[in-house]
Parts: structure tokens; C-alpha cells; sequence
């Protein structure tokens, strides 16, 4: 497989974004955006010294979150990796795909949760040898999860742009796995550092412009209305980082498949 610059796709995918911002905005503000708008206001306010949250019926407000949620990624990936579709054909092929998608987190969450069951048997088999305790087993479990997982994540983190390009669950995964092979470790730095730098991004907004907000809606004596406003930002600012990092990842996603193809497969 050819080589792929990943600092070649990231300005790729810049200039994506600037040239077809008045087709990504309103599709991610119409699926992504009211999903983060639905996740900020449904979570009840944790306060300090408060006990744990607990469930409640606030946890149904998860759902239509998880459907849009999925729906703007399955849009935003089309858009990028189908050149000419419309806003109303995204979210159509959106809506289509919904199911495939579902199928492919399911899939995933099943087999996340058998592999932390057996890696955690592991350990604690491996801590019983030792002759260390049980938290120590625990705690030995846990890292190993934690490291094997975002290796696994990094290998599936094209399964939706596949299912976006008309891939079946299995399908989407065995494509992610085959394209992602080469750029793995790479692309586990590049996306320990995107989060690093978007979790930055919003405790900055929301200790900065955040605590200008409270100020502001406080002196005019209307405090909720600045929690509001904050969640609102943060929202907003959330929406723009999911935006690059998705288009990135799809257009990332493009550009493999393309190479694993051969010199013969046409670009944009």
C-alpha cells in the first residue's frame, strides 16, 4: 500500500471544511448540535459534595443523543467521501444507514465487553501467581483494558465512514481493520493528542468565556440563564471539533481505500 501523509489529509481537510462550510454547518448543527444541546441539559447538575448521579428517567434523554449523534456522523462522513450530495441527501442516506450503524456500535459494545471480561480473568489469574491482592489484580485489569482497547479503537475508527460509503457492520469493521493497518500507531498518537488538545479546548472556554458568562448573567440577576448559555457554548464548541475531527477521518478513510486499490483509483 502506497504511503499516505496524514499532514497531507489534514490540510485536505481544512480546506474541505472552508469550501463546503455551508453544507457541513447546518448538518452538524441539526444532528450533533442538538445532541450535545440534549446531553448538557438532560444530565442533571452534579454539586459538590452531592452523592453519585444516579439513574433516572433523565437516562431515556440518552437515546435520541446516541440516534443523532450517529446520524451526524453517518451524514458528515458522506458528505466527505461522496462528493456532490446535498444536505437533504446526507441526512436521507443518514436516516438509511442508521441501522447498519447501530448494528456496528452493538457489535463493538459486545465484543468490548467480552474482551475486558477476559482480559480481567487474566489478570487476576496472573495477580493469584504473584502473589498480589485482589485491588492489585483489579487495578493490573484495568490498564491492560485500557491499553488494549484504544489499540482496538484506533483499528475500527473507520467502521462508520464505511458504513457511510454502503458497508455492512462486519464489513465496515474488516475495511477499517485491513486500512488502518500500516497508520496504526500513528494514528493512536494523532488521536491521543486531538483529545489532549479538545479537552484543552473546553475546560479553556468553559473557565474563560464560561466564567464571563456567570459574571455577566449574574450582575443582571438571571444566574441560570448563564448555565444556560454556558452549556450552549460548550456545545457549539463541541460540535466544531466533532465537525474536524469526522470530515478528518473520513476523508482519511477515502484516501486509503483509494491507495489500497491501486494506482488506478481516480481522486476528487
Amino acid at each position: 500500500m502506497p504511503n499516505i501523509s496524514l499532514a497531507a489529509i489534514w490540510d485536505e481537510t481544512r480546506a474541505y471544511i472552508a469550501r463546503e462550510a455551508a453544507l457541513l454547518l447546518p448538518v452538524t448543527a441539526g444532528t450533533i448540535g442538538v445532541a450535545m444541546v440534549i446531553l448538557f441539559l438532560a444530565v442533571p447538575e452534579q454539586t459538590p459534595g452531592a452523592p453519585p448521579l444516579q439513574p433516572g428517567a433523565w437516562a431515556l434523554w440518552l437515546i435520541p443523543y446516541f440516534l443523532l449523534l450517529m446520524a451526524g456522523t453517518l451524514a458528515l462522513s458522506a458528505l466527505a467521501i461522496k462528493p456532490g450530495l446535498s444536505v437533504r441527501e446526507a441526512l436521507l442516506l443518514a436516516v438509511r444507514r442508521l441501522p447498519q450503524g447501530v448494528a456496528l456500535i452493538g457489535l463493538l459494545a459486545l465484543a468490548a465487553l467480552l474482551l475486558v471480561f477476559f482480559i480481567g480473568r487474566v489478570a487476576m489469574i496472573m495477580a493469584r501467581l504473584s502473589g498480589a491482592d485482589a485491588a492489585q489484580g483489579a487495578s493490573m485489569g484495568i490498564a491492560l483494558s485500557v491499553g488494549v482497547m484504544m489499540v482496538l479503537s484506533v483499528r475500527c475508527i473507520f467502521a462508520l465512514p464505511a458504513i457511510a460509503a454502503g458497508a455492512g457492520p462486519v464489513g465496515a469493521l474488516a475495511a477499517s481493520w485491513r486500512v488502518s493497518a500500516p497508520y496504526k500507531w500513528r494514528l493512536l498518537l494523532l488521536w491521543i493528542a486531538i483529545g489532549f488538545v479538545s479537552l484543552l479546548l473546553l475546560v479553556t472556554v468553559e473557565f474563560g468565556v464560561g466564567s464571563l458568562i456567570l459574571l455577566l448573567t449574574r450582575a443582571l440577576g438571571d444566574p441560570s440563564l448563564g448555565t444556560l448559555l454556558v452549556q450552549l457554548v460548550l456545545a457549539l464548541v463541541s460540535c466544531l471539533i466533532q465537525l474536524v475531527w469526522l470530515s478528518f477521518i473520513a476523508r482519511l478513510y477515502l484516501g486509503l481505500s483509494r491507495s489500497a486499490r491501486g494506482p488506478s483509483s481516480k481522486g476528487t
